[in-house]
């Protein structure tokens, strides 16, 4: 699954793999799909909590493993899993 801004992995070391740069921001600094932050930020800054309770469920009915994310790491295996685990508050 290729996403925008639903989704961070931070630290985005492979964008900065090639760079003297860490790309290590301190506020961000391992904020994953599976970081409590990450998923209260996102719970926090839905402003139609029963669209984004829609929208997250049909995302985690897709079939997909992979997620590439305009922000971080990509996310090789158990994109879905990681998808579920920040969108909890939705899918409940």
């Amino acid at each position: 699954m290729l996403e925008a801004d639903l989704l961070f992995n931070f630290p985005a070391k492979e964008q900065y793999s090639k760079s003297n740069s860490t790309g290590g921001f301190p506020f961000f600094r391992d904020m994953g799909p599976f970081h409590w932050m990450h998923a209260k930020m996102v719970s926090s800054m839905a402003e139609n909590k029963e669209a984004m309770k829609r929208d997250a469920k049909t995302v985690a009915g897709w079939d997909f493993d992979r997620i590439i994310p305009c922000h971080g790491d990509v996310i090789e295996t158990e994109g879905n899993k990681a998808w579920r685990a920040l969108y909890k508050a939705f899918l409940d």
